[in-house]
């Protein structure tokens, strides 16, 4: 019941407390190509969906996805400069969103509308801020349904945590000073 009472965002719960689980492992590849590797698998993913959305005309499929497509089909200066409005761009994927979107969701469509060089410079920011892998790994999925850079509250939220609580925050237990480890309850019977 809590997965419907949510939005969409609550699907990537599971795939974010992974990563949570698993930063220190994350953390020491580069931001660059974790940006890298997130695009290009969110990019066969999207390849492989938008062949079903397409025919089957599934329009929020095509906006989150369909970036990643577009981005095969934009010129090298739009890729470099970014792209105001995709129904300029020659695609079956604009064709089969009609003429309602401008703009594409996810980190397909961040790329395609900024370029880039605007991605490059994000990224340094990040890096500037001192947010790590797994924090960009967690932007990356909140906004999964969104642009990177829009004002919504769980991006904004995944931004709080990949630059303040990640690189502060300790979850493991045995790491933690011991005045700071709960007790483990016994129940003693008698």
């Amino acid at each position: 019941g809590w997965l419907l009472s949510m939005s969409k965002i609550s699907f990537v719960l599971f795939p974010a407390l992974i990563v949570v689980r698993f930063r220190r492992l994350i953390d020491p590849i580069p931001l660059p190509l974790t940006f890298l590797l997130s695009y290009a698998a969110l990019s066969a993913v999207g390849h492989y969906v938008l062949g079903f959305a397409i025919s089957g005309d599934i329009v929020t499929v095509i906006h989150r996805f369909g970036g990643f497509v577009l981005a095969d089909d934009i010129s090298a200066s739009q890729f470099f400069f970014g792209v105001n409005d995709v129904r300029t761009i020659p695609s079956d994927v604009v064709y089969a969103l009609g003429d309602g979107q401008e703009n594409m969701a996810g980190l397909g469509g961040f790329l395609v509308r900024y370029g880039m060089i605007s991605v490059i410079l994000w990224l340094s920011i990040l890096w500037i801020v001192g947010v790590r892998s797994s924090g960009l790994l967690i932007i990356i999925l909140l906004s999964i349904g969104v642009n990177p850079m829009a004002n919504q509250n769980f991006v904004t939220l995944a931004y709080f945590i990949a630059a303040y609580i990640l690189p502060r925050k300790s979850f493991d237990v045995a790491s933690m000073p011991a005045t700071h480890r709960k007790r483990k309850f016994v129940f003693r019977f008698g």
